[in-house]
């Protein structure tokens, strides 16, 4: 089988056996898909910091039966700033939590990809608060995923705010 070439970042891991993990990562092209990663736990692996948890990687991966396989990885961004603060991690957690849910696949994966980036790295460099970040994460989200909220009017009676 060919390997798959592709960028992604790591929503989930789960730690099995002595020095594996499995972990879900987000991707452009497959959507939200599970992999292996072997020895992954290790110190001296080379896939240590690349499947780490909200890692922005670039993965060689290997098609299973029931799950990818990480063959490489070479970190492109990592978010260090989210552990800072526990309103950081869980609002991180719940995004990441969020993306997992709505699996996106195509186009909406990769826009799911970006604008969960752009929210880590605000989130990361302290650039917006928390609150806003998280409104800002699950309006733009929803909408993405096609349930768009009718802003602009009552949904009840049809009138505009003010009128």
């Amino acid at each position: 089988m060919e390997p798959i070439v592709t960028p992604g970042l790591v929503l989930k891991e789960t730690r099995y056996k002595e020095s594996d993990r499995i972990i879900t990562i987000l991707t452009p092209g497959l959507g939200v898909i599970s992999a292996s990663a072997q020895s992954s736990l290790r110190l001296k692996s080379k896939l240590f910091s690349a499947c780490g948890l909200f890692c922005y990687s670039e993965f060689v991966l290997l098609p299973g039966r029931n799950m990818y396989t990480v063959r490489e990885a070479e970190s492109k961004n990592v978010f260090h700033g989210i552990a800072s603060s526990i309103e950081g991690m869980s609002l991180a957690m719940y995004m990441a939590e969020m993306a997992a849910a709505l699996s996106p696949t195509g186009e909406e994966a990769e826009k799911e990809l970006r604008l969960l980036l752009n929210c880590l790295y605000m989130l990361s460099e302290q650039k917006r608060p928390v609150r806003m970040l998280k409104a800002i994460y699950e309006l733009r989200s929803m909408t993405l995923a096609g349930y768009m909220p009718d802003v602009l009017a009552c949904s009840g009676c049809g009138k505009y705010d003010g009128g």
